[in-house]
Parts: C-alpha cells; sequence; structure tokens
C-alpha cells in the first residue's frame, strides 16, 4: 500500500501493488502490477495503465525520446492532475472507506493501516473535497463513510477498556 503525497492529485488516497524480486533480481527488473484501478477502468499516470500493467522507468529500459524542455508545460500538467483527482477519490479513497465499513475489505492485512491513515487525513480529504466544485456530488457519501467510520472505531475503543 502506497498513500499518496500530499500537494499530488493523488494526495491521501490508498493505492496498492504487487511487486514480485524474480530470484535473478537486481540484474532482472521486478516485475509489478498496479491494482487500484477501479475495476480497469481508471489510469491514473503514463505509467499505470487500468489493466494493472506498470512501465517501470528504470535507467536503461526506455528507447523512446529524451525530454525536451518547453514541450509538457505546467497547464498540461494541472490539467491532468485536476482530472485525476476525482479518480482518486472515487477508487483509493471513498472505494475503501467503503469496503471497510462492510468487512469485505479487497486487502485485510492492510486495513489497519488504512483506517489510521484515513482517519489522520480526514479533515485534509474533507476541506478538499468542499473546495472543488466538481466533486459536490461525492461530498455527502464521503462525509458519511467517514462518520462511520469514525463511529466504528470509537466503539471498538471503547470495547477494549
Amino acid at each position: 500500500m502506497i498513500a499518496g503525497p500530499d500537494g499530488s492529485p493523488y494526495a491521501n488516497g490508498c493505492f496498492f501493488f504487487v511487486i514480485n524480486l524474480p530470484s535473478t533480481y537486481p540484474r532482472i527488473a521486478p516485475k509489478v502490477q498496479f491494482l487500484t484501478t477501479g475495476g480497469g477502468r481508471i489510469r491514473f499516470n503514463p505509467n499505470l495503465y487500468n489493466c494493472g500493467e506498470v512501465c517501470l522507468s528504470l535507467p536503461g529500459t526506455w528507447q523512446g525520446p529524451d525530454w525536451i524542455s518547453g514541450e509538457s508545460t505546467s497547464l498540461q500538467v494541472r490539467r491532468y492532475n485536476a482530472n485525476i483527482w476525482p479518480h482518486t477519490i472515487d477508487a483509493a479513497i471513498k472505494s475503501h472507506l467503503s469496503s471497510t465499513q462492510k468487512n469485505n475489505n479487497t486487502y485485510p492485512e492492510f486495513e489497519g493501516g488504512m483506517v489510521k491513515h484515513f482517519l489522520e487525513k480526514r479533515s485534509l480529504i474533507e476541506k478538499e473535497l468542499l473546495e472543488d466544485s466538481r466533486l459536490m456530488s461525492q461530498v455527502q457519501s464521503v462525509l458519511e463513510l467517514f462518520e462511520r467510520l469514525s463511529t466504528r472505531e470509537k466503539e471498538v475503543r471503547g470495547g477494549r477498556s
């Protein structure tokens, strides 16, 4: 599990990968599969395909052209990032919040870490949701999921006392 960094279009989302290191590693690159694809709908990054394939940008493995200054403008990057953020909310935040509350978490071994992460980042996520007018349809359901998660965690902690 990798939590998206603050200030990025992946901010506060939980992203899952399977990484297999062959016996010949590091001479042979690892095999990586991306699991947070929204059921095969979302391509979060030019190197993360919606089929789960990951293009590793390892030195000496890319034969394409080098980066050319001025061809990727900050406006293009901002536009791309703005398009990714709603997908982060849907597939890397909302779907995980929902699955932890239905006790059908796809990644049960990470549930404790995910719950802790989301509770710690709750106010940031809520603030960013409320500031993005495109996400108004998501706000209420995410707020409800957070409230249920908080209530459940309080009940669990209360039962331990």
